[in-house]
């Protein structure tokens, strides 16, 4: 009885064949997604009647952060908020107050977004007119004390009316610039004798 053996080469080849194979499908797979739940847009905590203060370095409030609800997203860190009140304050000026229907808060960014229809105002002081500026969304960097308005904005004072496509305030200086803007001034009544 004999005994026959197979060559040697061709297993070889189908081994390297099947070895490649392996590899190949490995880089080709599209990665199963996770069920943890990480990629999905899902708030993991929500806070009704929301507060945030930031103080200064002597303990005194700078400004507040009030929302009726925050969401918070694990996914991206972001949070919205609605029914928004942003207010900057310094000890010798009235307080700048922001009102939005909805907000935002992103990761890693000094920086608040209020969107819906904004409206910003201040109480006149000794050396300052009352403030009024609405716009459809505002970008506020708190640590600068910077108000952006990008998409429009409207300035209301006492006998004027001023549009502009876009606004930067410093809510310390009180401000405002102005870019691409219109005026409509209207002459006060006059006073009779």
């Amino acid at each position: 009885m004999s005994t026959r053996t197979l060559p040697t080469l061709p297993l070889a080849v189908l081994a390297l064949l099947a070895a490649l194979t392996f590899w190949l499908n490995q880089f080709v797979q599209v990665p199963s997604a996770r069920a943890d739940g990480s990629k999905r847009h899902d708030p993991d905590l929500i806070v009704e009647n929301f507060t945030a203060q930031a103080l200064g370095e002597t303990g005194e409030v700078q400004y507040t952060v009030k929302a009726a609800r925050l969401a918070h997203f694990p996914d991206d860190d972001s949070s919205t908020m609605e029914t928004v009140v942003f207010t900057a304050l310094h000890p010798s000026l009235p307080p700048v107050v922001a009102i939005a229907p909805r907000g935002r808060l992103l990761a890693g960014v000094d920086e608040v977004i209020m969107e819906g229809g904004v409206l910003v105002t201040s109480e006149k002081s000794e050396k300052l007119p009352p403030l009024k500026l609405a716009a459809p969304s505002i970008n506020i960097f708190p640590d600068k004390n910077l108000v952006r308005a990008s998409e429009g904005v409207r300035v209301d004072g006492l006998t004027s009316q001023i549009t502009a496509k876009k606004m930067e305030l410093n809510s310390l200086t009180r401000r405002v610039v102005l870019e691409r803007g219109r005026i409509t001034y209207q002459q006060p009544p006059r006073k009779t004798p």
